[in-house]
């Protein structure tokens, strides 16, 4: 009762000290003054919650950088007021910083935003972050709203040593034809799908992203995505969808099904 919780804002970060898989990794949580798991809370310059955090609300992704804790956290749902059972999701991502392990987050920019409130349009607000080996913090993202889950997903970078300040950010839009040098754009609205899933018999293109991971693994000298989808042909049943590619903004391949449930949709973050 300590501070007062309800069911649909209730979240809470874990973390480790441990180092081998191996063994049983003991999880501890960020705690308030009386031990209690302690909800995140984005604040804004004047020690407010800056966003709410409620059913879909939720912390998506975060990273290291310089010793800062930057996460991205998703808000507006775009269903505020809908009927248990029958929640909506996400329709803007923010940027916020911790400075202090995880116990407090202070606001600092809207990372992905549609042009009207609650309405669709972003392209990050489920996201992955990985550093790239050339300066640069890359992002992949897909659409929530009523895109949730039916979104193709999006590639953006930045500079990470300008990863506190708004703007900066470059939007994959493309290859141009015969080149190997991706084209960028300073607009969110100009960034193109990655690649293209596909539903049925005979297969027709139907956008399926929701949740999802990536990751450089250098055992096969790929990235490796992961993301739940829900479109089935004869070779891949619905699950979690695995594709590799050379570069971030690479082909992607053929997808392959490493889960047939979409209750494992949690694994889309662990390569």
């Amino acid at each position: 009762s300590n501070p007062p919780r309800t069911p649909s804002d209730n979240d809470a970060i874990g973390f480790t000290s441990g180092a081998n898989i191996e063994q049983c990794l003991k999880l501890d949580f960020v705690r308030d003054s009386i031990g209690a798991y302690q909800n995140p809370v984005v604040l804004n310059a004047q020690g407010q919650p800056a966003i709410t955090l409620r059913s879909f609300e939720i912390p998506i992704a975060g990273i290291d950088v310089a010793g800062r804790m930057f996460a991205i956290f998703a808000t507006d749902d775009n269903k505020q007021t809908g009927a248990p059972g029958e929640p909506g999701f996400s329709t803007r991502s923010v940027l916020a910083v911790s400075d202090d392990d995880g116990n407090t987050y202070h606001y600092l920019y809207d990372f992905s935003a549609p042009q009207c409130s609650l309405c669709n349009g972003a392209k990050f607000i489920n996201a992955a972050i990985v550093s790239g080996t050339d300066g640069y913090l890359y992002f992949w993202g897909s659409q929530g709203g009523t895109g949730y889950r039916n979104s193709s997903v999006f590639l953006a970078r930045k500079l990470a040593s300008s990863m506190a300040q708004p703007g900066g950010m470059q939007y994959f839009t493309g290859l141009a034809k015969g080149a190997v040098t991706p084209n960028w754009s300073a607009a969110e609205l100009d960034a193109v799908q990655l690649f293209q899933d596909v539903d049925g018999t005979p297969p027709t293109p139907n956008n399926c992203t929701g949740e999802l991971g990536v990751d450089y693994n250098t055992f096969v000298q790929r990235w490796v995505m992961l993301y739940n989808c829900t479109d089935k042909t004869p070779a891949n049943p619905s699950g979690i969808y695995m594709r590799f590619a050379q570069q971030p903004w690479g082909s992607w391949g053929a997808p392959q099904t490493i889960f047939n449930s979409q209750r494992d949709r949690g694994l889309c973050h662990f390569i």
